[in-house]
């Protein structure tokens, strides 16, 4: 609230507090970071024992590129109300909701509310998403519009970090040689054979980390089940929750 700056106390007996340099941000491209998915998680509610969020809608502000792949923050891409354009994948964590169709109204432009009920007190309820148009962005905020009713489910703290998806690739079977696709299905999403091997697909874009979890870029949170494999051992050809589903280094996601 001081209209010369922000201040801070010092370590200078002399000197109780001096103004500081604090760089902005959003104008300067060397602070910020460009990434393809975000997790976005909820630390406190208005009510401390509530164990219901909800919210009408999320928007994330920020710079959406134009490309897929962009070496450098200096491209051209432009400002936009929210980097999740369009369709997204969603996965919540540490809590759960009626479905697909209430997850997709966190990001839908409308007022419909999106409800997540809290598994536990001490779990630390959110959702990882990842945009279908793939392109690089970076976020610059997150604004929320609250619902209409129970004020106390209201979330007033947030994290939102990100990462880069690393690339993909295409698998075969042996037999056919066609590519393998993850499709949503009613009893969960399940790997079938594609009519055709698509390079912009990110539901045919395999990829495997350093603990050898097989997942698909399509499907944050979801890997090929290591009990099965592939083999034709009832619910091989499913994905499942990763064991690994939580952010760490690049590398293991």
């Amino acid at each position: 609230n001081e209209s010369n700056g922000a201040w801070c106390y010092t370590t200078d007996p002399a000197v109780r507090w001096q103004y500081c340099s604090v760089p902005h941000c959003e104008k300067d491209p060397s602070t910020l970071d460009e990434y393809t998915e975000y997790k976005i998680t909820w630390t406190a509610l208005r009510d401390p024992g509530e164990l219901v969020w909800q919210l009408a809608e999320i928007e994330v502000p920020g710079l959406l590129g134009d490309a897929k792949s962009l070496p450098t923050l200096g491209y051209t891409g432009n400002y936009v109300a929210s980097i999740v354009d369009g369709s997204t994948n969603i996965y919540l964590m540490g809590g759960y909701s009626t479905g697909n169709p209430n997850d997709q109204l966190a990001f839908d432009g409308s007022s419909a509310k999106f409800v997540m009920y809290q598994e536990a007190v001490t779990d630390i309820p959110g959702m990882m998403i990842s945009p279908l148009h793939t392109k690089l962005s970076v976020a610059t905020g997150l604004r929320i519009y609250v619902a209409n009713n129970n004020p106390g489910a209201d979330p007033v703290k947030y994290r939102v970090e990100g990462r880069e998806m690393v690339s993909g690739t295409h698998l075969k079977t042996r037999h056919s040689n066609k590519c393998l696709v993850v499709t949503s299905v009613s009893d969960g999403y399940r790997i079938t054979l594609a009519e055709s091997c698509e390079n912009d697909q990110s539901n045919q874009q395999f990829y495997m980390n350093e603990l050898g979890e097989i997942r698909v870029k399509s499907l944050p949170g979801y890997c090929m089940d290591p009990r099965y494999g592939l083999s034709s051992s009832f619910r091989a050809n499913y994905m499942i929750p990763c064991n690994s589903q939580e952010f760490g280094p690049a590398s293991h996601q």
